[in-house]
């Protein structure tokens, strides 16, 4: 199976899903950065980085409660929730096993948590496919689009929040 070229294929899929994935991680960080300071810190970035994508999507729905501006507070909350989404997607191609299964190659958990929690109204839901990681990656390039108007957006208003001196 190693010089399989369906196997490359879903590897490199699996991979390209992990970096959009990072890319989000980081679009997270600049949002709770521009959210939350006025003046970013030389270290602050570092140190953000180092939360958990769950933790920093936490912090940035909190600090919505704070923008009076209902559109851009649900626009943020939207594109957060849909990047916990992408990164949900992110942590099972990391945590499933590529395995054969009826002749095509799914992704499976050898976990018993992960196999009780696919069973749905006494059937196991279908394993995941090489088409599914795609979806995935199509759904994350979308939302790191979608990040780059949050991002400029949240730029403009630490600009505004520097000017007005709040």
């Amino acid at each position: 199976m190693p010089n399989d070229p369906e196997m490359e294929n879903f590897c490199a899929r699996v991979g390209e899903l992990v970096l959009w994935a990072s890319v989000i991680d980081q679009q997270l960080t600049e949002a709770l950065i521009k959210l939350n300071f006025v003046d970013e810190e030389i270290m602050l970035h570092p140190l953000l980085s180092e939360l958990d994508a769950r933790v920093k999507a936490a912090n940035i729905k909190v600090s919505c409660k704070h923008i009076t501006a209902e559109d851009w507070k649900r626009s943020l909350k939207n594109w957060t929730d849909k990047c916990e989404k992408a990164l949900s997607k992110r942590n099972i191609v990391a945590h499933h096993a590529v395995v054969e299964q009826n002749g095509n190659l799914v992704l499976k958990s050898p976990q018993a948590r992960k196999i009780l929690n696919s069973v749905k109204d006494g059937k196991a839901s279908k394993p995941f496919t090489v088409d599914d990681v795609e979806d995935w990656i199509s759904q994350s390039k979308k939302v790191v689009e979608q990040g780059q108007t949050v991002l400029e957006n949240l730029s403009r208003f630490q600009t505004e929040r520097k000017r007005s001196g709040s």
